[in-house]
């Protein structure tokens, strides 16, 4: 979550969220039936997304598979020689705000990709990218626990005094950037 997004509170009691049985299940409360939600009864239409909110640019092209690509990699996305994509430029602020220090991302939606997915079903793939080489937390409990941090606690300063590693991280990606597009 962008911090210069104001808090969003839930209607259900803190005591609810369990990030260490249903990590998954308590992201997606947070994310879409919290952030969501609120935004849709404040009368965003369509609502605002959770994150990544100020876009920078679309392309439409295709992501080709390399003909050399070795057996055992030939999988998934990469089992195909070829997918239409959408690919969105945006940086991890809201439209308003600048960019200054803000993490910059691509998000590549890829057609025609069939197979078994583990979460839900249809023939798109998301790939969602960013300009740092590591994510600032290392599992998706403590993604979520982050994230309860400023989505639902409204103050994200304990967690990050807890997690000094994940802190470093997040300041390390504050990194100016001449151009969302060259980097």
């Amino acid at each position: 979550m962008s911090q210069s997004e104001p808090k969003l509170k839930s209607d259900d009691p803190k005591g609810c969220w369990d990030c260490a049985q249903d990590p998954i299940g308590t992201l997606k409360q947070m994310f879409v039936d919290i952030v969501q939600i609120n935004r849709i009864k404040q009368g965003q239409d369509p609502a605002r997304r959770p994150v990544f909110l100020k876009p920078h640019g679309v392309a439409h092209g295709r992501l080709e598979i390399r003909k050399d690509l070795p057996s055992e990699l030939k999988v998934g996305v990469f089992a195909s020689e070829m997918a239409p994509a959408w690919v969105r430029f945006s940086s991890d602020t809201v439209p308003t705000m600048p960019d200054l220090k803000t993490t910059l991302g691509i998000g590549i939606k890829l057609f025609g990709i069939t197979g078994e997915k583990l979460l839900g079903d249809g023939d798109t793939q998301d790939l969602i990218l960013q300009n740092f080489d590591v994510f600032f937390v290392d599992t998706a409990k403590d993604f979520c626990e982050f994230t309860k941090a400023g989505v639902v606690d409204g103050n994200y300063q304990p967690y990050l005094d807890a997690h000094p590693k994940t802190k470093l991280i997040l300041d390390e990606m504050q990194k100016i950037e001449s151009s969302v597009l060259a980097e």
